[in-house]
C-alpha cells in the first residue's frame, strides 16, 4: 500500500500504523492490602456478591454489576452513589448496603421503578457475561477478565467493554450495550484497534496482565454482547442468558464476527 501526500509523491505506508488513537495501558499492580482479607472475605459472604478485578488491579464488590465497594492500594471505600473511606466499625454498615443491593438492584426486585434497580444496565448485562463467560464461547477461561483496558482519555464511550483471553492464549474483546445503539459497531471496532494496537506491541503481559497465561500475538477477536439487537449489520445467533429489566426487553442476542478479522 502506498499513500499520496499533498505534493502528489508517494511513499509506502506502515501498515502497523493505526493513526492517531489516543490509547493507554496502565500497568496492573495487583496488590490488595492484607489487612483488608478479612473485611472483603466477611462482605463475599452475602449472597450475590461479587469480587471484580479492576484493569489497574483494584477489586470492586458488585451485586449484578451494582459496585457498593472497592479497594485501593491501600483503603477500602464503599458507597453506591459517592464513595467513602470504611473503617472497622464499618463492616455491619457495608454487609447491609450489599444486601439492600441484592435486594433492590435483582430481577427477582418487588419494585422495578427505583433508581438502585434502574441503575447502570450495562454494567448489570456485564455481570451476566462475567458469570457466563463460557456461555459466550467455551474456550474462553473464566478468568481473568478485565474492563476498561486499554482506557480512554476523557471519553465516555456510553458502553462497556471486557478483555479475556481463550485456553490457547488468544484475546477476546467484547463490547456490551444494553439499548440500541446505531453506532455500536463502529465503537467496537475502533475499541478493538486500540487492543490490537497493544497486542502487537507485546504490551499486555509486559504490563501485568494475564499473569501466568502466555499470549499469543493473533489479533484478537471481537464480540458484540447485546440486551436487544435491532441492528442491521448484525445477525442473530444464540441466546444464552435471560436477561430482565431494567432493559428495554427481555431478549438477548449475541452477535459476533466469527474470526480473527
Amino acid at each position: 500500500m502506498f499513500i499520496y501526500d499533498d505534493q502528489g509523491y508517494d511513499a509506502q505506508a506502515d501498515l502497523k500504523d493505526y493513526g492517531n488513537l489516543d490509547t493507554s495501558l496502565q500497568p496492573c499492580r495487583r496488590s490488595i492490602p492484607t489487612a483488608l482479607y478479612d473485611a472483603i472475605n466477611a462482605i463475599l459472604e452475602t449472597p450475590d456478591v461479587a469480587a471484580v478485578t479492576l484493569s489497574d488491579g483494584d477489586l470492586g464488590l458488585r451485586v449484578n454489576g451494582l459496585e457498593f465497594a472497592r479497594t485501593t492500594a491501600t483503603e477500602l471505600l464503599f458507597g453506591v452513589h459517592r464513595k467513602r473511606v470504611a473503617r472497622p466499625n464499618h463492616l455491619g454498615e457495608i454487609v447491609a448496603l450489599a444486601q439492600q443491593s441484592a435486594d433492590l438492584h435483582s430481577a427477582e426486585a418487588a419494585d422495578r421503578r427505583t433508581p438502585l434497580y434502574l441503575a447502570n444496565p450495562e454494567a448489570w448485562l456485564e455481570s451476566q457475561v462475567r458469570a457466563q463467560i463460557e456461555e459466550v464461547d467455551a474456550q474462553l477461561l473464566p478468568e481473568p477478565i478485565y474492563g476498561h483496558v486499554p482506557s480512554f482519555a476523557t471519553i465516555d464511550r456510553g458502553m462497556l467493554d471486557l478483555l479475556a483471553v481463550d485456553r490457547a492464549g488468544g484475546l477476546s474483546v467484547i463490547e456490551l450495550k444494553a439499548s440500541q445503539d446505531i453506532h455500536l459497531p463502529p465503537q467496537a471496532l475502533d475499541y478493538w484497534m486500540r487492543v490490537k494496537w497493544h497486542v502487537d506491541r507485546a504490551e499486555c503481559n509486559a504490563r501485568g496482565y494475564f499473569q501466568g497465561i502466555e499470549l499469543n500475538s493473533a489479533p484478537p477477536r471481537l464480540l458484540l454482547a447485546l440486551a436487544r439487537a435491532r441492528h442491521p449489520s448484525l445477525q442473530r445467533t444464540h441466546s444464552p442468558f435471560s436477561f430482565h429489566p431494567p432493559f428495554q426487553s427481555n431478549e438477548s442476542a449475541w452477535a459476533y464476527n466469527g474470526g480473527r478479522s
